[in-house]
């Protein structure tokens, strides 16, 4: 357990200091364009098994 979150923590330090320069715009759009994504593929995966299982 620890070998991990130290690891990630030593790879994302020059990630997160990029993250900070980028503008807020592209901070704030990025995880809403994941969530989106995300929720619409779920919502498909649900109506496409719904579908699939009344017929």
């Amino acid at each position: 357990m620890k070998f991990g979150p130290s690891n990630v923590q030593t790879h994302n330090t020059p990630f997160l200091g990029a993250t900070r320069r980028a503008p807020p715009r592209y901070k704030i759009r990025w995880p809403l364009l994941l969530c989106i994504g995300f929720s619409l593929a779920v919502w498909a995966a649900l109506i496409f098994g719904a579908i699939a299982i009344s017929r």
